[in-house]
């Protein structure tokens, strides 16, 4: 199953924040702290381990729920030496090792994350986007 639309958007929020500078001031109860770019991108992982399990029938169903926290954590180890293009490619692959077609990270193609839409001509003239 997908990702909720409401999760979708709580992602791509965070995904847009996380992207948009090496460090942001995040104010909490009035005071005002700096967050770098990586607890931003490793909350947002811990947001997608959180919700996959609640959204997703039988999330394990093509891989064990071992290999894919042990992927994830390899990746939250990752974070910190990543741009934040291949933390999105990485995020999407471990969502990948869920094994359907129903479960993925789907971005809006605009300038929140600066990914390139190519089309590409099927046979008949078909374009697919």
């Amino acid at each position: 199953m997908r990702i909720g639309y409401q999760a979708f958007l709580a992602l791509a929020v965070l995904i847009s924040i996380a992207s948009s500078s090496g460090t942001t001031n995040v104010v909490r109860k009035g005071s005002s702290t700096k967050t770098t770019k990586s607890q931003l991108w490793r909350a947002d992982l811990q947001f997608l381990l959180t919700e996959l399990p609640t959204r997703h029938a039988n999330l394990y169903h093509s891989i064990s729920k071992d290999e894919f926290l042990r992927a994830a954590a390899h990746l939250n180890q990752q974070i910190p030496n990543l741009t934040d293009n291949q933390v999105i490619v990485e995020f999407s692959r471990l969502t990948a090792l869920v094994g359907d077609g129903h479960t993925g990270l789907f971005f809006p193609f605009d300038d929140t994350i600066p990914f390139h839409k190519y089309p590409f001509e099927q046979e008949g003239g078909a374009v697919w986007q």
